[in-house]
């Protein structure tokens, strides 16, 4: 189901998490993607990760905004409002 990454990154992470931030521990966000792919987003082992929080964006007119497509899926926890085009620089 998950292309597992290497066991080196899965370590990272979980020290990020755990020790993070002088001990206390933190999390990490991490983008979607830009696949426009609902499976990319769900079945990527990171994006499904505990301490994990996925993002994406979604422009004025409710669509998800990345440079190839929004990705979307149940991995995500945040969408913030963004241009609603690639480049523009406007905040809606």
């Amino acid at each position: 189901m998950y292309d597992i990454p290497d066991p080196r990154v899965i370590r990272a992470f979980e020290n990020v998490i755990q020790q993070g931030y002088g001990g206390l521990g933190t999390l990490i966000v991490k983008a979607a993607g830009n696949n426009g792919n609902f499976s990319a987003v769900t079945n990527d082992f990171m994006n499904n990760f505990y301490g994990v929080i996925t993002v994406n964006s979604i422009s004025q007119k409710s669509e998800l905004v990345t440079a190839f497509g929004g990705t979307h899926g149940s991995s995500i926890w945040l969408i913030a409002p963004s241009s609603g085009s690639f480049g523009s620089g406007r905040l809606v």
